[in-house]
């Protein structure tokens, strides 16, 4: 018995469909996916913030700094908790993340090895590079009546753990800048490279995020990093705005929340320390 076939027109309207159908589903496959990596980022922010708080219980209220080689070999390690012991060598065993990975035991940041919770799901580079940083003001003390040094940070000085960022998106070096050093705009847009220091954008103009009473969460970019039009060079015009986000949610202690506040308000930005 004959049957009849599809029509030329017909077949073309089953295309077009099917084109209309994954131009639909296509961008929310992408979005489902990236949502995922979110999650499984904000997962390993999550017990890298755990870990500090284990670390601390252990370490009289102290918190690793971000390198004991740099530590000590800027002076500061005289009044850390390696006084009187020598610089030695810069070794990656000796960074925060392979002092903090006793506790979960994932990877082997000791030995340059960032794998599992240590490597962001969004991260472009092999796992033998950093994906997540500490932040700058945890590791640098930047109290202006400070050595303005790397620092061991104790939970005492901390004003408000609830609000301060202890780690989170980054590039290779495993630690975030100042705000004001536009590291990640300069590496996205000025002269494209791989992140170096934070990588605040990773996912949909926002980034992943533990803070020192160990809990994290998704931060959009602007909140945290406040940049330019994408491809200016104007970085001046927003140096106070950074200044008062740096004391908010970056340093620890009252005298460098004091510090950077009042660099935001000279620069004719009002900063309010009790936000």
């Amino acid at each position: 018995m004959f049957r009849k076939a599809f029509t030329l027109i017909e077949l073309l309207v089953v295309i077009a469909i099917i084109a209309i159908l994954a131009a639909i589903l296509f961008p929310v496959f992408a979005q489902a996916k990236e949502a995922a990596k979110k999650t499984q980022s904000l997962s390993n922010v999550k017990q890298q913030g755990l870990a500090l708080q284990m670390y601390g219980s252990d370490s009289d209220d102290g918190y690793p700094t971000w390198s004991e080689y740099w530590a000590i070999s800027t002076n500061n390690g005289a009044t850390g908790p390696l006084a009187g012991v020598p610089a030695g060598s810069d070794t990656i065993d000796r960074y925060w993340d392979a002092k903090l990975n006793v506790y979960v035991k994932s990877g082997n940041p000791e030995k340059g090895k960032y794998s599992g919770l240590w490597r962001s799901p969004a991260a472009q580079e092999a796992d033998t590079k950093r994906s997540y940083g500490i932040g700058y003001y945890f590791t640098y003390d930047r109290d202006s009546t400070s050595p303005w040094s790397y620092r061991w940070l104790n939970a005492g000085k901390i004003v408000s753990p609830a609000t301060l960022v202890f780690n989170g998106e980054s590039g290779y070096s495993g630690m975030m800048s100042r705000q004001v050093n536009y590291d990640a705009y300069v590496d996205k847009y000025i002269t494209p490279a791989p992140f170096r220091r934070e990588a605040p954008d990773r996912f949909s103009n926002g980034a992943c995020y533990s803070y020192a009473d160990g809990h994290a969460k998704f931060v959009l970019r602007a909140k945290y990093w406040a940049w330019p039009t994408p491809k200016q060079t104007n970085y001046s015009a927003y140096n106070a705005q950074n200044y008062c986000i740096s004391a908010l949610h970056f340093a620890p202690g009252a005298g460098e929340r004091t510090t950077l506040a009042n660099l935001a308000i000279s620069g004719g930005y009002s900063c309010v320390l009790d936000q």
